[in-house]
């Protein structure tokens, strides 16, 4: 049986990203995905990439691309 364990990454503009890490039986990291959450917990996406769901997340605000650094 698997397990995921999910931690919340970063975010802003009340928008999340989600760090789900899924292990194997043995307890080894086997994938690693960033899922995108709103506000009032709405699922958007889930990306293998961090930047494909920081591009998501920047145009759910309204912010342009070039500008991740007030998400840290």
């Amino acid at each position: 049986m698997s397990k995921i364990e999910r931690n919340r990454f970063g975010g802003k503009g009340g928008y999340s990203i989600i760090r789900a890490e899924r292990f194997d039986s043995d307890g080894n990291l086997k994938s690693v995905a960033y899922e995108v959450v709103g506000p009032e917990g709405d699922f958007f996406d889930s990306f293998s990439d961090l930047d494909r769901a920081m591009r998501l997340l920047n145009s759910l605000v309204g912010e342009p691309e070039e500008d991740d650094a007030s998400f840290y």
